[in-house]
């Protein structure tokens, strides 16, 4: 009954009148119900409820702070910070979410708790006020402004514990670490725009340098700054790069390449500041220095087979390239160097043979003088002994045609210095030719002689005939003429391969294939054989011009003549008109020095053309799908020669075919 709790005092800490208990009934906290008492309907209080309010107000009192302790624990000032509805929802709402992210436990009474809203674990708050800073707190603590603070927060990613928008808490432990920055001095930094322009970066790829050059901003008064050191090393690390190191498309430029070779040069991996330096986005870069010094190696390559294929003296031509090369003797063999260089000279002199044998012949007599001059570099050649010239001279590093050369002149050398010693009447021991190795008694190992099944020629016959080879080659060669993009020789393939099939000649020869006139066919452009064929007139006229011309086969300097099958003219007149065009219009392969006697248009971007390359090769036999197809020269020149030979034996002209044969081979 409500009058016993009253006078008990058990429940003083609720309240000790009547009308005390009545805000606690409103609320919720103490049942009631209304029962007869001793005179009177009387009001009896839930015992139950009145035992466990009074444990929850002793609990509150002695675990939990009230609302108005927190906020001033939690820093707010103003003599009443929850006064007026709105600010203390704000506030208290604030709290509220900060228990819930940190874990502190909390209640909350809608309408009140002894006037109190919001109750809060004591233990658990100071906790995290002993483990946290106030954001105005630190800004005094480590001397730093809002916008430094800012700008950290967002650099490392620290952690905000907020309540209003003026009132926030940082971890202590990311305080320490973060905000305890040492004070700069200006001067000794480069703020981020003034860093992009030193640099010349954009901000987009300036974050990736940051990544990988491990670069670290600091922040004075909210704005980005580098220290100057760093941002001029990096200057320098430039400058460096554009010094040492250069992109393919330099190496083109410096080379005059229309493609790279990689595996020439030693490629290093490029990072955002070596391509910001080369201004490139190549993933790769090259050395100068190896760039340059394989310019010279092409410059002397060149030079090198400018003189070969010149028509100058066979004897000037073979000196001029001994200096280019630096070939030369020792000093110490003067008599070798001079009997050397005689026997050069007379058989070059004396030799009849054709433009490609006396060009070869040449190239020979330079290799060899570099084998002579190693071999004598202590002494005359008379002075080794017959086991000295055999381990140098005779060996698998030197080809047969090479050994044979040197075996021979070791035979007149022999002889005459022998001569010459008996004249003199000196008795001096020389090498014992005798027991000199002989190269022209090696055993020759015949290799098999291959030609093309007839299914097989027929299959390469019909491939090279079909006009659809024309749009492709056009696109290439104007990529061959403008020196841009990957180009593959297609049109010089198409015709190279066209040239076989209706001639038994060899690779050298085909290679030959002279310049037609276009003026046979009036004014044509690359433009023009876009929109149209050639007519067949164009075609004949074309074809016949080679016809009439003489040509010479290059290993015997005889006269030759050129053949092409009626249903092959309309595509080899095409190839041949492309690939004049691109002789014409690519002036860094046409030579105006009228000492050389090249006149070709096949060409396969190769040093020496002695083979048609793997590149032009595959581009132009794509279509042909077999894994084992090669294109052989010689394989198709047997293939040729055969096949002629039998249709005219079965013909019955079997002394028609003999001639053709002889002809074709010739």
């Amino acid at each position: 009954m409500k009058y016993e709790v009253v006078k008990s005092g058990k429940y003083d800490k609720i309240a000790k009148t009547y009308k005390g208990f009545k805000p606690w009934v409103e609320q919720g906290f103490i049942g009631t119900k209304e029962a007869p008492g001793k005179t009177r309907i009387s009001t009896y209080f839930n015992r139950s409820d009145l035992d466990e309010l009074s444990r929850l107000i002793d609990l509150l009192e002695t675990k939990y702070v009230t609302d108005k302790e927190v906020v001033k624990l939690l820093g707010f000032e103003g003599k009443s910070p929850l006064h007026g509805t709105g600010r203390r929802k704000e506030i208290l709402d604030g709290i509220i979410a900060m228990c819930e992210s940190e874990r502190i436990d909390f209640k909350y009474f809608e309408k009140g708790f002894k006037k109190v809203y919001l109750f809060v674990n004591k233990e658990q708050l100071l906790y995290f006020l002993e483990t946290h800073i106030r954001c105005v707190d630190a800004w005094d603590r480590y001397s730093i402004s809002y916008q430094d603070i800012y700008a950290l927060e967002k650099k490392h990613n620290i952690k905000r514990v907020t309540i209003t928008k003026t009132n926030y808490f940082y971890r202590f432990e990311d305080a320490e670490k973060y905000f305890n920055i040492p004070l700069y001095e200006i001067a000794d930094f480069y703020s981020l725009d003034e860093a992009l322009s030193i640099l010349e970066f954009n901000r987009g790829t300036f974050s990736l340098l940051k990544e990988e050059e491990k670069l670290e901003p600091v922040y004075i008064k909210g704005k980005i700054f580098y220290p100057k050191y760093e941002i001029k090393n990096l200057k320098e690390k430039m400058k460096e790069i554009q010094k040492n190191y250069c992109t393919a498309q330099d190496v083109m430029a410096i080379c005059n390449l229309n493609s790279i070779q990689y595996e020439k040069f030693t490629k290093f991996q490029t990072n955002t500041l070596a391509r910001r330096a080369l201004g490139s986005h190549s993933e790769i870069m090259f050395l100068l220095e190896e760039v340059y010094e394989y310019r010279k190696e092409i410059e002397l390559r060149n030079e090198i087979s400018r003189i070969l294929n010149s028509e100058i003296n066979p004897v000037k031509r073979l000196y001029r390239i001994l200096k280019l090369k630096g070939i030369s003797f020792s000093g110490e063999c003067p008599y070798t160097e001079q009997e050397w260089y005689l026997y050069c000279e007379q058989k070059l002199t004396l030799t009849n043979g054709s433009k490609p044998v006396i060009k070869t012949l040449i190239s020979q007599y330079i290799d060899c003088t570099y084998y002579l001059a190693d071999l004598t570099l202590e002494g005359e050649l008379y002075s080794l002994t017959s086991n000295d010239i055999n381990l140098k001279l005779f060996n698998n590093s030197l080809s047969s045609s090479k050994q044979c050369l040197l075996y021979s002149f070791l035979l007149e050398f022999h002889a005459k210095i022998n001569v010459t010693l008996s004249e003199k009447k000196e008795i001096k021991k020389t090498y014992n030719m005798t027991r000199i190795i002989n190269p022209f008694l090696y055993e020759s190992v015949e290799k098999p002689k291959e030609t093309y099944d007839y299914w097989e020629y027929e299959e390469i016959y019909d491939y090279a005939k079909l006009m659809t080879h024309k749009h492709e080659a056009i696109l290439d060669a104007e990529r061959i003429i403008s020196g841009t993009g990957e180009h593959n020789y297609y049109a010089p393939a198409w015709l190279y391969v066209l040239t076989h099939l209706g001639n038994a000649w060899r690779h050298g020869d085909v290679i030959s294939f002279p310049r037609v006139g276009l003026e046979e066919v009036g004014s044509i452009s690359l433009e023009e054989l876009k929109k149209r064929d050639l007519t067949i007139d164009e075609a004949n006229s074309i074809v016949n011009h080679i016809k009439r011309k003489d040509l010479t086969v290059n290993k015997t300097g005889a006269l030759n003549r050129f053949n092409c099958p009626d249903n092959l003219i309309l595509p080899l007149a095409t190839a041949a008109v492309i690939c004049t065009l691109i002789v014409k219009m690519r002036t860094s392969i046409i030579s105006d020095d009228s000492n050389t006697s090249y006149n070709g248009i096949i060409d396969f971007g190769l040093q020496d053309n002695n083979v048609i390359s793997k590149k032009a090769h595959n581009a132009f036999f794509k279509g042909i799908k077999r894994d084992d197809f090669k294109f052989k020269s010689l394989k198709m020149n047997r293939t040729v020669l055969v096949m002629m030979y039998m249709v005219l034996v079965r013909k019955g002209r079997g002394s028609a075919a003999l001639e053709m044969a002889q002809r074709l081979s010739s």
